[in-house]
């Protein structure tokens, strides 16, 4: 099932994030990006 990045706060994108084996600060620089209005 895909997940709608962009209706999680960052601290459920932190926690996705980690679940995948990234590093902490990977799901702020996504968030960031995902504010800025870039896409994925």
């Amino acid at each position: 099932m895909k997940k709608i990045l962009q209706d999680m706060y960052l601290s459920e994108l932190t926690e996705e994030i980690l679940s995948l084996g990234e590093k902490k600060f990977r799901a702020a620089q996504i968030y960031a990006g995902l504010l800025a209005g870039k896409t994925i």
